[in-house]
């Protein structure tokens, strides 16, 4: 399993050309088509996975993430070169995602059309992603536009990548995201306009330690400050000033 530490930002269309002007390097531009995969109850997205199969960067790879790995910034991945259209059976038996699956079939759930723009950042030892991606999450009818920053940690210190949207933000406005393409395609999918949710209780193990259970606190109420903040700019009104508050 790799371990990925990254920022991810919702920008402005228009924002895009102004923030890669920031960022020194050439660009490597790429088309990424992908399909997210799942049961038909959706059992990947409930035990907290996505499932893709994307096209681009080198070939057809298959990617499982998990929503955590520890952190709220870092999640769990598996990825594995393969040559069919749907999902490598073989492959998700070494992950954790075989026990959920169980033999289920998997299905298709949506698709992303995106066009990526990737820059090196190089801060002294450390080596940054940045990717700006636009384009689109297509489920059935259904379109959702993408517009996002997403600055990765290949090797180095966290600090500077910190340090990187803050330089960022302070020419750009950037708003942080913690919702995933795969759960925004699967909110499209199944059309979920609800009313904004209410938080969810922080899981705690008896064998935590204090400072690890106020991490997990911490990334409880930015996660759900985050999702309230976006559901309230999409959907104004009391509900969500409340849930924000």
């Amino acid at each position: 399993m790799d371990r990925e530490i990254e920022l991810k930002f919702l920008i402005a269309p228009e924002a895009a050309d102004q923030i890669l002007s920031l960022l020194d390097g050439e660009s490597d531009v790429r088309q990424l088509d992908a399909t997210y995969f799942d049961t038909v109850d959706h059992a990947l997205r409930k035990a907290g996975f996505g499932l893709r199969v994307r096209d681009g960067e080198g070939g057809r790879k298959q990617t499982l993430k998990s929503a955590s790995a520890g952190g709220v910034f870092s999640r769990g991945e598996w990825e594995t070169p393969i040559a069919g259209p749907g999902p490598d059976q073989k492959a998700l038996a070494a992950t954790p995602a075989a026990a959920v699956l169980n033999g289920q079939a998997l299905q298709p759930v949506f698709t992303t059309q995106v066009e990526r723009i990737v820059r090196l950042v190089r801060r002294g030892e450390t080596v940054i992603e940045a990717v700006v991606d636009r384009g689109a999450l297509i489920a059935g009818s259904r379109r959702a536009v993408v517009c996002e920053l997403e600055l990765e940690l290949k090797s180095g210190s966290p600090s500077a990548l910190f340090e990187l949207a803050r330089d960022v933000a302070r020419q750009v406005p950037l708003r942080l995201s913690l919702v995933s393409k795969a759960e925004r395609g699967y909110g499209l999918a199944n059309a979920a306009a609800g009313p904004p949710g209410r938080r969810s209780a922080v899981r705690l193990d008896p064998a935590m330690t204090v400072e690890q259970a106020l991490h997990a606190a911490g990334r409880e109420a930015l996660t759900h400050l985050c999702a309230s903040a976006d559901t309230l700019r999409d959907r104004p009104g009391p509900e969500g000033v409340h849930q924000l508050r």
